[in-house]
C-alpha cells in the first residue's frame, strides 16, 4: 500500500471542504476525554496536522484534527 502523505494546507482544505478542523480541547470535549488523554494519542498515531511554526508533538505545538479521522482511529483502538 502506498499512500501519499498531504501538505498540512491540503489537509485543512480536505478537511474544511468536508468536516469541521478541532482544537485539542474540542476534540477531547467531543471524544469526552481529557486534553492530556489527546496528547498522549497524538504521540501514539492520532491522525493530526499542525499550525504555527512547531509542526511536531512538542510543548507550544498547536495541532488541529478532524473529528472524522479522529473517531474512526479510536474505535480501530489504535491508541
Amino acid at each position: 500500500m502506498n499512500e501519499t502523505r498531504k501538505t498540512p494546507q491540503e489537509v485543512n482544505e480536505q478537511a474544511t471542504e468536508h468536516a469541521p478542523v478541532m482544537t485539542r480541547r474540542e476534540l477531547a470535549k467531543a471524544l469526552r476525554v481529557s486534553e492530556p488523554t489527546i496528547t498522549n494519542w497524538v504521540g501514539r498515531g492520532m491522525p493530526c496536522f499542525y499550525i504555527g511554526k512547531l509542526k511536531t508533538n512538542a510543548r507550544g505545538s498547536k495541532p488541529r484534527f478532524v473529528f472524522a479521522d479522529c473517531l474512526a482511529w479510536v474505535q480501530r483502538g489504535e491508541f
